[in-house]
């Protein structure tokens, strides 16, 4: 087969990728590399930490529900089913510590979802030492890492200080946390955010193998039972940290971030700049090879060929229609006369931080007073709108009981001129009937008691 022989003649193989998200892409730089490691160096060549005295902190999740491995089956069956350990995946987070000489190693902190952790879960095959708790989504919060902390710093050999790395996460930062560890002489150094899977010692060479042990643990169990729950969870877990959290393990962890011991070029970053979509530019000068044109030479530091870049043949760009030109032009005018719009600087950490440093607290400081100084600002403007606010609505309730007594007396105006008025007509009308009767020419109306009169007289 073709596909065959020219796999083997240019020495390919079929593979499956490893997915990176593009911030760990971007991330994955050299000059991102010099700037850690500097800043590491310059801690360590502070405090001149040895292999016992520098720990690793980091969580990551388990199922009980995940990917089946592959199965012999029959040549040609369509549908090969297999049975799942449950109907939905529960993630429960699990966070692990050890130190670069592996001698030291945290008891791990189990996070259930939930309000409460059941006795029987509890009560099962666990860890010496483990230690359980729960949050409302099943991950670290920063009460929990507080109480994780607090583990730590019990755990760990009396000799200080001590240096403990992490990410920069936001649970992992807090008030409370820094206060701690400055009192317990625990210096905490984040790394680059973003680089966890090039110098995190726990990600590098520990998680991979934790889970997939436990999912290896987890078909094992499977197939003598019919559903899986989270009682079940801690003789899988069990076997995956026994099998994972070895002193060669966090060793080769360390060794493989470079961290201890500290060498940058333990971090191999050709993976990430190699690829088609994340190629980085590389400082070396690139040339054309003269005896191709379409291969490049990137060892010669020789000009390029512009003979070979710039033979391309007439007319190559299509002309664009009389609609394309109308459409960019009306593009060009509108972005002329469209207000350019305020870029908004960015919030996000991209450095690693040392977090228990004088300069760090400092700059910590002067962001929170100039953080309270704009909430006061804030709560001032907030109280002087309110205050106008009240100004106005007592300015309209004067106004509208000003209208109200206006109109009161306006009625009581109309209503005087109108009894004037009644009265004068009553007058008016009297005096005139007055003026007719002296002269006879009406005759005024005779009441019924006179009449009953003059008819008995």
């Amino acid at each position: 087969m073709w596909y065959t022989r020219y796999k083997s003649r240019h020495n390919f193989s079929l593979r499956t990728p490893e997915g990176v998200s593009c911030d760990r892409m971007n991330m994955s730089t050299e000059d991102k590399k010099e700037e850690f490691f500097k800043k590491y160096a310059v801690i360590m060549k502070k405090f001149n930490f040895n292999s016992n005295e520098i720990y690793n902190m980091d969580e990551s999740g388990l199922q009980l529900v995940s990917r089946h491995p592959k199965v012999v089956c029959s040549r040609g069956a369509k549908r090969v089913i297999v049975q799942k350990s449950g109907e939905r995946s529960e993630t429960i987070t699990i966070v692990a510590c050890g130190n670069a000489s592996g001698t030291i190693i945290i008891p791990p902190l189990v996070i259930f979802k939930g309000d409460s952790v059941d006795e029987d879960i509890v009560l099962g095959e666990f860890p010496p030492d483990t230690v359980f708790t729960c949050t409302e989504k099943g991950y670290i919060s920063k009460p929990v890492f507080l109480d994780w902390f607090r583990i730590f710093c019990e755990n760990i050999p009396r000799k200080r200080p001590v240096l403990l790395l992490l990410d920069g996460h936001s649970t992992h930062l807090s008030r409370e946390v820094e206060d701690l560890a400055l009192k317990e002489q625990v210096e905490i150094f984040c790394l680059t955010p973003h680089t966890s899977h090039l110098y995190q010692p726990m990600d590098v060479g520990i998680f991979k193998p934790m889970k997939s042990n436990f999912n290896a643990k987890i078909h094992k169990l499977k197939r003598t039972r019919r559903g899986l729950k989270r009682k079940h969870f801690g003789k899988a877990f069990t076997h995956a940290w026994n099998s994972s959290m070895t002193r060669q393990n966090l060793v080769s962890a360390f060794k493989g971030a470079g961290l201890w011991p500290m060498n940058k070029n333990a971090v191999d970053l050709k993976p990430y700049n190699n690829t088609k979509f994340g190629a980085r530019a590389s400082t070396s000068n690139t040339t054309v090879d003269t005896t191709s044109d379409t291969t490049l030479d990137t060892t010669s530091n020789t000009e390029p060929n512009t003979s070979v870049l710039n033979s391309e043949p007439r007319h190559s760009t299509p002309l664009k229609s009389p609609t394309t030109r109308v459409v960019n032009a009306l593009e060009n005018l509108f972005e002329k006369i469209s207000p350019e719009k305020k870029v908004k600087k960015s919030r996000v950490v991209l450095h690693s931080r040392w977090i228990t440093s004088e300069g760090y607290r400092k700059e910590r400081q002067e962001k929170e007073a100039e953080k309270q100084r704009i909430l006061d600002e804030k709560n001032k403007e907030k109280e002087n709108r309110l205050q106008k606010r009240l100004e106005k609505k007592k300015e309209q309730e004067q106004k509208r009981e000003r209208m109200a007594e206006l109109k009161k007396e306006r009625q009581n105006i109309r209503q005087v001129r109108a009894v004037a008025n009644r009265r004068q007509n009553i007058r008016q009308v009297r005096t005139v009937a007055n003026r007719s009767v002296g002269n006879g020419s009406i005759s005024m109306p005779v009441r019924r008691s006179q009449r009953k009169e003059a008819q008995a007289g």
